[in-house]
């Protein structure tokens, strides 16, 4: 993931250092098919509206080390992971996206 930050971000962006750290202490949950192994690791002060979209459609991009089956646009799932970077890229509109790169551990689709 460390080598791959600066691809998926057109070299904006490269990883934190705590999250390399953080993924080299805990490396047997990357990835994870079990929820319970990193639900506890959660910083439940840092929810959806910190991450995932807002009213500009600024995005979150996850890079799951695992298969993640048949999740397409509009699907629901869940992704626990950790932030590894933020960059932006020019959306087709002309103006720019902003995003927040995460290393997940956990992903799953929901049932809808």
């Amino acid at each position: 993931m460390k080598d791959g930050t600066p691809v998926l971000t057109e070299d904006q962006a490269s990883m934190e250092q705590t999250s390399y750290d953080f993924i080299a202490k805990n490396s047997d949950l990357f990835p994870s098919t079990d929820k319970s192994k990193v639900i506890n690791l959660v910083d439940k002060s840092v929810t959806t509206k910190h991450y995932i979209s807002d009213e500009n459609d600024n995005t979150v991009m996850a890079v799951y080390p695992g298969a993640s089956g048949e999740i397409f646009e509009g699907d629901v799932a869940t992704v626990i992971g950790v932030p590894i970077a933020n960059f932006s890229y020019e959306n087709v509109s002309g103006g720019y996206t902003n995003t927040t790169l995460l290393a997940a551990s956990f992903l799953t689709k929901e049932n809808q």
